[in-house]
């Protein structure tokens, strides 16, 4: 019987180590990441009349060479009337549905980072909706971030506005008629975060016209208001 001879040379200390880094490398290059986004988020606080409403999140070439990546869309409580279009800086897909996805080449970074650019045309109907996007590397759906585009669109018009049954105004404070936890976001006209607050806001805090957005497990609510 024949047997098998192993060549010592080849399990030196040296070719063990080249080895090692081989498979090091191969390993890093089949998982590396290679992209990231630092804001994964955007709100957009708009009424009706502003629409398109539209912004973009930024996307980084890790790698610095073209890079071919997915998108999958998918929609939480978005209005049918509204119609959703998605600009990676290469294509322009309008419109977009639920699980619809595509992919799209990221470019190194040169001057600006790539953006992923949301549009709505609002079709004068009022809403709170989030579209969450999958981004991924094909080759390997580990590789993975979630962004997400958040939809706070009101009534056009600066008034007062109704509360809902479940919100009560007493002395300049609002407040849930239960006895559920209740959050409030307070918006200026352009968006911006003015402050948040729990159970209850007072409204004294703010001066002219603001977005209330009011939320509790099982309710929601856009306000506009007007505060002299």
């Amino acid at each position: 019987m024949q047997r098998t001879i192993f060549n010592r040379e080849f399990f030196s200390k040296k070719n063990l180590l080249i080895l090692i880094v081989f498979i090091y490398a191969f390993n890093w290059q089949t998982t590396a990441q290679v992209f990231h986004i630092q804001d994964t988020g955007a709100v957009l606080v708009k009424t009706t009349d502003q629409s398109p409403a539209h912004w973009y999140i930024e996307i980084i070439n890790d790698v610095g060479v073209d890079t071919t990546l997915r998108w999958v869309a998918h929609f939480n409580n978005i209005p049918n009337e509204w119609v959703i279009n998605f600009d990676d800086q290469n294509t322009n897909t309008e419109p977009i549905n639920d699980l619809d996805s595509a992919d799209f080449v990221l470019h190194p970074w040169i001057e600006f980072p790539q953006k992923l650019i949301i549009g709505a045309m609002l079709n004068n109907k009022p809403g709170h909706g989030i579209i969450y996007f999958d981004i991924f590397d094909p080759a390997n759906r580990q590789n993975l971030q979630i962004i997400s585009y958040e939809f706070i669109v009101s009534s056009a018009g600066i008034g007062e506005v109704s509360l809902p049954t479940w919100l009560i105004q007493n002395e300049g404070v609002i407040r849930s008629e239960s006895t559920s936890t209740c959050l409030f976001k307070v918006y200026d006209q352009s968006g911006k975060l003015l402050g948040e607050a729990q159970h209850e806001l007072p409204l004294n805090t703010y001066t002219g016209g603001i977005i209330v957005h009011a939320f509790s497990k099982e309710k929601s609510a856009v306000i506009r208001l007007f505060q002299p």
